[in-house]
């Protein structure tokens, strides 16, 4: 899959709503008070700069989880190519790796902060951009919603082009997916907490 796909702005964004508030438990909120406290969606996208670190995480990972379980316990019969040595010496050999490797993965991610638009402007924006053919190619359309939301840094049309020969698709588009969220799916309700927090609450 790449940039230039997504071309349903409206896909999936039903099924981000959730409908499971208690009864009568509705913060009574004016319309004014709308007014004063909305503010537009925020997201943020990470790019990891460095997928060759990315590619040896897999493999180290890969090759971890064929001598340690679930739980972290040395398994039996592990294939003897993997470990010279003590199999526990070889196991935390790259357990120690990847700690190394996750730290230069966030070393080299690449943050970006965007900010949904109004709907007068998302009208505005889809008259003077979207393409009206069938199956048009969406990627300059992609860009210019990547270019119009990112905030933090600010990121140039001129930029993404040449982004676009540097960053392979998968960095392309997180950036796009994000854009697209931001503009057309976020802000509807409060997250779900996860799990664990109730579970936390109780320690």
């Amino acid at each position: 899959m790449t940039e230039t796909q997504h071309d349903d702005h409206t896909q999936g964004a039903e099924s981000d709503i959730h409908t499971d508030w208690p009864a009568n438990d509705f913060a009574e909120i004016s319309v004014e008070d709308v007014l004063a406290e909305a503010r537009l969606p925020e997201r943020w996208a990470h790019v990891c700069l460095r997928p060759d670190l990315m590619a040896e995480h897999d493999r180290v990972l890969a090759e971890l989880s064929m001598m340690v379980d679930s739980q972290g316990n040395i398994l039996e019969d592990v294939d003897p190519s993997l470990a010279e040595g003590p199999v526990a010496e070889a196991a935390q050999s790259r357990a120690n790796r990847l700690r190394e490797l996750q730290e230069q993965m966030r070393a080299k991610t690449w943050h970006v902060l965007f900010r949904g638009m109004n709907s007068d402007d998302i009208v505005m924006f889809e008259r003077k951009f979207r393409p009206t053919k069938p199956n048009a190619d969406m990627t300059e359309f992609n860009l210019r919603l990547v270019a119009q939301t990112a905030v933090s840094p600010a990121i140039t049309l001129d930029q993404l082009h040449q982004l676009r020969t540097k960053l392979g698709n998968r960095g392309i588009l997180e950036l796009v997916e994000t854009a697209r969220r931001v503009v057309y799916s976020d802000g509807v309700d409060v997250p779900k907490s996860p799990g664990f927090l109730a579970n936390l609450g109780q320690q």
